[in-house]
């Protein structure tokens, strides 16, 4: 039976791998996406939404919107969403939500609790994205 050099078998593939990566260039790729950044259950819930467009070397345009509800007597108000940061390769949006519950009343419902919290998506020209809640 003859014996197989595994070590010579790895550095001829590894040579080989290493040929294809210096004849293929890197090649930036172009494309959009939409990030969706999700928190909540069943009786109240929040989602931003960021859709962006990349090429490899910049975010060549982005927008945001925001979802949200609650079941009652709980509530949820969006708060509007915004671009809080731009480079060329990087654009940053901040979603405000106004969460509470309470008991109802003639003119609407009266909170007992509520908190305001804020959602911030990060969006890359390599088509990455981050998101979480900041406060």
């Amino acid at each position: 039976m003859k014996r197989i050099n595994l070590k010579k078998i790895v550095s001829i593939i590894a040579g080989a791998l290493l040929m294809v990566s210096v004849v293929i260039p890197a090649v930036g790729k172009a494309g959009t996406r939409t990030t969706s950044c999700y928190k909540g259950s069943a009786l109240m819930w929040s989602n931003d939404y960021v859709t962006f467009s990349y090429n490899g070397k910049s975010v060549t345009s982005s927008y945001a919107y925001q979802d949200g509800g609650a079941i009652f007597p709980l509530t949820m108000s969006l708060k509007g969403i915004k671009m809080v940061s731009k480079t060329t390769t990087q654009r940053s949006y901040q979603g405000r939500y106004l969460g509470g519950g309470g008991i109802p009343i003639p003119w609407g419902n009266a909170n007992l609790i509520s908190q305001t919290k804020t959602m911030q998506t990060w969006v890359c020209s390599n088509a990455s994205w981050t998101a979480n809640w900041v406060g």
